[in-house]
């Protein structure tokens, strides 16, 4: 296909998401019933946010920067206040800190310029 048609290693993308529970970090605590007629439980302390990451790399090397999905409706001050966000990568306010075709679609479209990015 490269030589057929003239397709460069930066043409090749390779996009992946990965989620992510922010919150208290300690020990996790496993639940097992004595008749182990049920599967072991992981009981997660404290309350977890999920977040999402979609990241992207090229075939050359080249990376765009990143999308972070957080839980949230708006943009709120104080995630960017003291903090080492770059400031080319996107933060994206979603009802449940996951990613879907949409905001896949609009990240895309804020690369290519078009700023498809809404709050």
């Amino acid at each position: 296909m490269q030589s057929k048609y003239g397709v460069q290693p930066g043409d090749f993308y390779n996009f992946d998401e990965t989620g992510f529970a922010m919150g208290m970090i300690r020990a996790t605590t496993v639940v097992i019933s004595s008749e182990r007629t049920a599967r072991a439980k992981a009981i997660q302390p404290g309350n977890r946010e999920w977040a999402t990451a979609i990241c992207c790399i090229a075939a050359d090397g080249y990376v765009l920067p990143p999308c972070l999905c957080v839980l949230g409706r708006h943009h709120l001050a104080t995630w960017y206040a003291d903090n080492n966000i770059p400031e080319d990568w996107v933060v994206k306010p979603t009802d449940k800190g996951w990613t879907d075709n949409t905001t896949g679609l609009e990240w895309l479209m804020h690369l290519n310029g078009e700023d498809g990015l809404s709050d």
